[in-house]
This record gives C-alpha cells, structure tokens and sequence, in this order.
C-alpha cells in the first residue's frame, strides 16, 4: 500500500505569505483610518460651519429687536454730561450705541418701575460682538452694564446710515446736520460683520418711525 503524499502547503502559510498578508492588512488599516479622519474632519468643520451660521443668525435677530426700534431719547452719563440718542465710538467705527423703544417690563407688579427704552450698544473687542445693556437708561452711578457675546471670531463691525435724503452715511448724526434742529434719525441702519471664516456679512433694517 502506498503512504499518501503530503502537500506542504495545506499544513499553514508560509512567512513569505503571512509577511505579505500582514503588508496589505496594514496597508487597508491605514487608508481606512486616514479616511476616518477625514471624514472625521470634514463633519467637524460642517459642525462648526452651521453653528457659526446659527449664531449668525441669532446676532442678526437680536440687532434687528434693537436697531428697528431706535429713538431720539438722549441720556445723562455718569459724570452727568449728555449722550446723543445714536453715538458712534472709537475710530474704527466699530461700537454703536443708542436708545432703543419696546425694553417691556415682564412683570411690572413685582418688578421695581423703570422705563421702557432701553440703552445699548454693540461693539467687537478681541474677536467677539457683544451686546451692552443697561438697566438704568439715565445712568448715575458707573458700572451696572451687562455683557454678552453673540458672536465669535469676529474682525471687525462696521455701520452705515441711510438719511433722509436717501445718501448712505458712515457717521451718525451726518457732518452737515443743524446742530440747532431736533436730533435726526436714520431712515435704515446697515451692520456689516466682518467674520474670518464666513467673510463679510451685512443686514439692512428699517428704523421704526
């Protein structure tokens, strides 16, 4: 009787084989997690993009309440000197404050009195829109202003005014006002936000007469 014949292949892989096979293993891992990552990557900035947009909204809502509602309400300063109702601040333009109709007190039975203009300002500082607010409209004492951020990675905030000669205005009041005539208001106030990733935004609202 014959013995049968042993094949050495059917006992196992060779080193060559597993040495070839651990490559491949290798190579397919590393492509698979270098797609990982990217896909990994391109939802983070996705992520990121849409907050940024929903947080870009919001700011553009709340300066919609605000800007809509200006009024010709001047105010005394903490020293006692005269606030113009609409002051445009620092060199760059870049803060803007005003007298705002509509501040409704939630519930006036409980709450102490005040009045129902609000004063605010909006300013960019260290990459960030910020809306002040204050309780007092008329300010005695300094201090009591309430800060909150909108927006980040903000580089720059910047207005423009629509007058009633329908002339675009990069100050408020226009150079060639009677400072002897009541205060003028502007017909529509523009805010352009000047992002790092989203580029240069802008809304246009129409003031309330």
């Amino acid at each position: 009787m014959s013995r049968p014949s042993f094949n050495s292949r059917s006992s196992g892989f060779t080193l060559i084989e597993v040495l070839i096979a651990s490559s491949i293993f290798s190579i397919i891992s590393i492509a698979a997690f270098a797609g990982f990552r990217v896909i990994e990557r391109s939802k983070n900035a996705q992520e990121y993009t849409q907050n940024q947009l929903t947080e870009l909204e919001r700011t553009f809502l709340i300066l919609g309440q605000d800007l809509t509602q200006m009024v010709p309400r001047a105010i005394s300063d903490e020293l006692g000197g005269e606030r113009r109702p609409i002051e445009l601040s620092n060199y760059n333009g870049t803060a803007l404050e005003f007298s705002r109709l509509g501040w409704i007190n939630p519930a006036p039975e409980t709450l102490p009195a005040r009045s129902e203009i609000q004063r605010v300002a909006y300013t960019a500082n260290d990459g960030k829109l910020q809306r002040v607010s204050w309780y007092q409209l008329d300010r005695m004492v300094e201090g009591g202003e309430i800060t909150r951020t909108l927006l980040k990675d903000v580089d720059a905030l910047r207005w423009r005014f629509l007058d009633g000669e329908r002339e675009w205005q990069e100050t408020w009041p226009p150079s060639t006002a009677d400072p002897s005539a009541p205060f003028p208001m502007p017909v529509a106030v523009q805010a352009i936000v000047e992002h790092k990733t989203l580029g240069d935004l802008s809304r246009l609202y129409v003031v309330t007469d």
